[in-house]
């Protein structure tokens, strides 16, 4: 989703595989600044619209113990018996 927002900003990536980020090297200080600015503006835009959206009860803590989980569960699945659903599920 991203990839539109950036459009809308007036970056056209690649459609074609990944749309990694690789710029020019004659790039100016001043256009690379430019650059920065519409990712970042189509990076608001895109939490504006909620697609980041997290529950306000979440912190660094809660977050970082979940992805502990998560690996541990892809690593031994047995651990838990069961699959790893979204937050959004429960």
């Amino acid at each position: 989703m991203f990839q539109y927002y950036l459009r809308e900003a007036g970056i056209a990536l690649s459609w074609v595989g990944t749309g990694r980020l690789i710029f020019s090297l004659n790039y100016t200080a001043a256009d690379f600044a430019e650059v920065a600015e519409r990712i970042v503006g189509a990076a608001r835009a895109m939490r504006q619209d909620q697609w980041w959206w997290a529950e306000p009860a979440t912190t660094n803590k809660s977050l970082r113990r979940r992805v502990l989980k998560e690996i541990l569960q892809a690593r031994s699945p047995w651990l838990s018996g069961s699959s790893i659903s979204s937050p959004r599920s429960r």
